[in-house]
């Protein structure tokens, strides 16, 4: 089955066997392989190939959703290597694809693990015996009963959230927003630019420090994201849309703070 709609065209899939008779949307095209030529595992990896992608997407039309024509579609051009040698391709990139899928669960894991020592290490610490029931925020906890309870505000030097930049295409200076942070780290790719000029206007709350903690404030999917800057580097600004929180280290350590927002309780916070 071969999708005739973006992002992008050309997706496929090889159906496996249904014990029903199945119908497609108007926008799947059934392609049925002859099989004395051409091998079913070679096309479905040739069409979900980028350069494939992109010649599906350059003939694609539409001013609400791109979709790609049947005549259009008919008009592409594939290369066709001898049979053996389509097996042989398909074999490979399938093990890979295996290789990639075992990884991945693999990754899952390593994620479950540390979701699960997050859990015990920020609310049960470490080689404690006596807990109690205490509210943080809207929950109840049982946390160590030698542990305090601050509000952000009484742990931190400086909380304030980063101002509406005015954006150049090149030269500037650097502004970070939403798509720069993520729990993995840094994305310099999500950067944008701040025009110079209006920069040097913006006060010093507006701009990173080492140490701070940097958490997205808005958005569906990237609200609560959040990541330690660990730079030297003061050079990059902030936009409306990130807030930017400065630990006072000697109560709160910004590492611990930035995990404490990624685990299950600083979410719901």
């Amino acid at each position: 089955l071969i999708s005739r709609l973006a992002d992008p065209v050309l997706r496929t899939i090889i159906v496996p066997e249904f014990e029903k008779k199945s119908i497609t949307a108007v926008d799947i095209v059934v392609a049925k392989v002859d099989e004395k030529d051409w091998c079913k595992r070679y096309i479905w990896q040739l069409l979900n190939s980028k350069p494939l992608a992109d010649a599906g997407n350059s003939l694609a039309t539409g001013s609400t959703r791109q979709r790609i024509s049947r005549s259009n579609m008919s008009k592409i051009t594939i290369p066709r290597p001898p049979l053996p040698e389509q097996r042989r391709i398909a074999d490979i990139l399938s093990t890979v694809d295996e290789q990639i899928q075992q990884t991945d669960e693999k990754i899952e894991k390593t994620k479950e693990l540390k979701r699960g020592l997050m859990q015990d290490l920020l609310t049960k610490g470490i080689g404690h015996n006596d807990y109690e029931e205490r509210y943080l925020g809207p929950r109840k906890l049982e946390i160590p009963r030698k542990w305090n309870k601050a509000r952000l505000e009484e742990v931190s030097q400086i909380i304030t959230r980063g101002k509406q930049p005015t954006y150049v295409e090149e030269g500037g200076v650097p502004v970070l927003n939403q798509s720069c942070i993520y729990w993995d780290g840094f994305h310099p790719e999500g950067l944008k630019r701040l025009d110079s000029g209006v920069a040097d206007d913006w006060k010093d709350k507006y701009w990173v420090k080492e140490g701070d903690v940097l958490i997205n404030s808005t958005g569906k999917g990237t609200l609560g994201r959040a990541l330690e800057w660990t730079k030297e580097s003061d050079t990059h600004a902030l936009d409306s849309h990130i807030t930017r929180v400065h630990p006072d280290e000697s109560v709160l350590d910004p590492t611990y703070f930035r995990f404490y927002l990624e685990s299950n309780h600083g979410q719901k916070m």
